[in-house]
């Protein structure tokens, strides 16, 4: 018989990997910069961040696209997501808006966070969903109020 974890994920992942224990071990490298988060910090990044993202509306059930390549903030945001019990629809940051559009329809995100990088492909994408958009809000990780920074 097969058994599965009845945490949420976030939880689940805080658990299984023991992160209390880990403590000052890094955690996160952020491959462009090179910013390290310990295990130590993790955590309550991750829920401080759920609370910031629930200020902003997201909510049990909602969408949140994670329109990002891979960094620290995209673990962040992710794992925030999910501490909420919201579903994050990650994106490739290679996509084309026309792409990027129809999966921000398709999935009902509510919210997205990105890059600035990526504004000229989510301006396009706005413009080409597959039907009527559900996007409120876009957040950039480069804005010092982005959820994804928020520390307690």
């Amino acid at each position: 018989a097969l058994s599965f974890p009845k945490d949420d994920l976030f939880h689940f992942l805080c658990s299984f990997g023991k992160w209390k224990e880990c403590g000052g071990k890094v955690a996160l490298v952020c491959a462009e910069t090179g910013r390290r988060i310990k295990y130590c910090e993790l955590e309550e990044r991750i829920l401080v961040a759920a609370q910031h993202l629930s200020a902003l509306g997201l909510q049990l059930g909602d969408v949140l696209s994670v329109h990002l390549h891979n960094c620290v903030e995209y673990v962040i945001a992710f794992l925030a997501c999910a501490a909420l019990g919201a579903i994050a629809s990650p994106s490739n940051p290679a996509y084309a808006g026309s792409d990027l559009g129809h999966q921000l329809s398709d999935s009902g995100a509510v919210l997205c966070v990105s890059s600035k990088r990526y504004s000229k492909v989510l301006e396009e994408a706005c413009k080409h969903g597959s039907g009527e958009s559900t996007l409120r809000k876009v957040v950039y990780i480069e804005d010092d109020d982005c959820f994804v920074h928020a520390t307690p």
